[in-house]
């Protein structure tokens, strides 16, 4: 019995809900809206020109491939600039160790200069 008065008072609360719904104004709302569809449906063969659109795309893809060839030159450069610069440290630590190898060998003499001096 309590599961029936449960499922009674369900039903009543639906029937409520569907009670405060109001159905002519959705009716409105929805003719509303398909007159707005309509119109747009209307209006857009005139708007549409398919030749303008073509034109538009071409004229936005020439503009990316422009951006894209800036971008690859700009790389290129970068990538050139970085290999001299790589070059050139390169070179430079040649230098320094072969300094270094001088610096030791000059050490060495000094030290073996000075030992024969001493001895």
């Amino acid at each position: 019995a309590g599961g029936m008065n449960n499922e009674i008072e369900i039903l009543k609360e639906w029937k409520d809900r569907q009670a405060a719904v109001d159905l002519v104004a959705m009716k409105d709302a929805q003719e509303n809206v398909r007159d707005r569809v309509s119109v747009v449906e209307n209006d857009l063969p005139l708007k549409m020109d398919r030749a303008a659109v073509d034109e538009r795309l071409d004229s936005q893809f020439r503009e990316i491939v422009t951006h894209l060839q800036t971008a690859l030159e700009t790389v290129e450069s970068d990538e050139a600039d970085f290999k001299a610069v790589t070059d050139s440290l390169s070179r430079m630590c040649q230098s320094l160790r072969e300094k270094k190898a001088d610096k030791s060998e000059v050490a060495n003499l000094r030290r073996q200069f000075v030992e024969n001096s001493a001895g």
